[in-house]
């Protein structure tokens, strides 16, 4: 549920594993039963965004378990936590702890992604990609988060050739549709870093991206701007028109967005009028009213 964007539900299933767990907590158990629950207890915590009370029961558990692949597993959730909380250094020294414990399983990427974010961090921008391109080969679902950290240390680090290689990744991905919100914001950031012809450019696949529709329309309208900063208002309304004949939220966006187009270049009401008929099989959209009535006025 996390993963895929529903974050309301997903709250509330972790706060049902934090009571079941504490209610087990409380009945009592032994080593390695004990350290279970209270592995689960710390990971529920830190998803809700308690780290502090995370950390205290992960800690609590690597203290208690026996199973020498369980505590490396452990010591990832520990680590996510310091980060969370700012103490980097003590997170890096749990990894690196976990790692030599021979870390696998479903924590190996969560780990991979976080020691990258660490390393790109501090600068280290061959060990931090290395580790961002092996969370997402050790587990599918960390693959999207590793994706967006790959495009936004891009644009931070100016390195324009790994910023082109995680959003090509993310535009491959139909999950990549969640995070939807954040990569246009990253894509804006593009432009201003770069210009916004080699935005435009790099989300030159967006219109194949196996994404929701209304998630890929709002990201092609995105696509229309930049091209129309850069310049090119041919392309920008060929991919404008690309949405406006799709289908989702995105369609009453474009259309607006080249009849506001058409409108900037209008010199006499006659050519106002034209725009009409690009609005129209939008009608019923409250902003298509809306600037129908202030055309006809």
């Amino acid at each position: 549920l996390r993963v895929e964007g529903d974050d309301s539900l997903a709250e509330q299933r972790y706060r049902d594993v934090i009571r079941k767990t504490a209610e087990a907590y409380r009945s009592g158990g032994t080593g390695d039963r004990e350290a279970r629950t209270l592995f689960l207890l710390g990971r529920a915590q830190l998803r809700i965004g308690q780290p502090r009370e995370a950390r205290a029961a992960l800690a609590q558990a690597a203290s208690l378990v026996s199973e020498p692949a369980l505590r490396p597993q452990i010591l990832v959730y520990q680590a996510l936590a310091s980060a969370r909380i700012g103490e980097e250094v003590a997170a890096r020294t749990l990894l690196e702890e976990a790692f030599a414990d021979g870390l696998t399983g479903r924590s190996l990427g969560e780990a991979h992604l976080l020691r990258g974010r660490l390393r790109l961090g501090e600068g280290n921008t061959d060990g931090g990609w290395d580790d961002l391109d092996r969370a997402a080969g050790a587990d599918p679902r960390v693959a999207v988060e590793a994706g967006v950290e790959g495009l936004g240390w891009g644009i931070r680090h100016r390195d324009i050739g790994r910023a082109r290689y995680a959003l090509a990744r993310l535009l491959l991905m139909g999950e990549a549709g969640e995070r939807l919100d954040t990569i246009v914001v990253l894509m804006s950031a593009v432009a201003v870093q770069w210009s916004p012809s080699v935005a435009a450019t790099m989300l030159g696949e967006v219109d194949s991206a196996p994404w929701d529709p209304a998630a890929r329309s709002r990201l092609g309208l995105q696509r229309a701007k930049l091209l129309h900063l850069a310049g090119d208002t041919v392309a920008a309304e060929a991919q404008a028109w690309r949405v406006a004949r799709g289908r989702g939220e995105g369609v009453a966006q474009a259309r607006i967005l080249l009849s506001k187009w058409r409108l900037d270049r209008t010199r006499d009401l006659n050519e106002a009028q034209a725009v009409v008929p690009i609005l129209l099989p939008a009608g019923k959209d409250p902003s298509v009213v809306e600037l129908l009535e202030a055309v006809e006025a």
